[in-house]
């Protein structure tokens, strides 16, 4: 978020005032784990069986990638989630639970939707194997939103998932901007899908 409950409202020659309110803002100065605290609960969500959207906004260079990846120094929200996703199956293993946690990872690029986890990227390049399916948005039977023929990979440790965000993030299209030299020139959908089975054997599916 952005904003907060007061200071000025746009007032701009012969236009109405217009105000925001935001639930949470951050300054300039704020860290990586004082965004990461406004989110954290939103994971507890996922494993009770919702499906939650972090959305980043902005222009070329206002820190979008930062934020949601950030580096090895500052881990963004998708390494702190994977990493938090984690501590909390092995604290409900222990009581009675199971849970098959999935990742994939989608690319928006010039109006066409490509499988950041399919086949080996080097392959990819060269135009080699056969031509990857078509990916399509659909609804399910329920009304969630998933992508027809993505590739979905099972993963046991954040380890295994930070490997794949690292996979796709490799894949993605770049090029220098006037403001940033290595500008992401796509949108990226990054997911992980959490499956918990409880004790009597409920099954919750959420995903992040």
């Amino acid at each position: 978020g952005g904003g907060g409950g007061g200071g000025e409202c746009n007032r701009r020659q012969q236009q109405p005032q217009v105000c925001y309110r935001f639930n949470s803002c951050f300054s300039p100065t704020a860290s990586q784990e004082d965004v990461f605290s406004e989110c954290h609960d939103l994971i507890q969500s996922a494993f009770d069986g919702f499906n939650v959207c972090v959305f980043a906004y902005g222009q070329t260079g206002s820190g979008k990638t930062h934020t949601m990846y950030g580096d090895a120094a500052a881990p963004g929200l998708a390494p702190r989630t994977i990493e938090a996703i984690w501590r909390h199956i092995e604290a409900q293993r222990s009581r009675g639970w199971a849970f098959k946690v999935e990742g994939y990872m989608a690319e928006l690029y010039l109006d066409s939707l490509g499988d950041l986890l399919l086949g080996d990227g080097e392959e990819r390049k060269q135009g080699k194997g056969q031509k990857p399916p078509k990916l399509t948005v659909k609804k399910d039977a329920n009304g969630n939103t998933y992508i027809q023929n993505i590739s979905v990979v099972p993963v046991e440790s954040a380890e295994q998932a930070m490997k794949l965000l690292e996979t796709g993030q490799s894949r993605r299209h770049v090029s220098g901007t006037a403001m940033n030299s290595q500008s992401s020139r796509s949108h990226l959908v990054f997911s992980v899908v959490i499956i918990s089975t409880g004790p009597t054997g409920r099954v919750r599916k959420g995903k992040v």
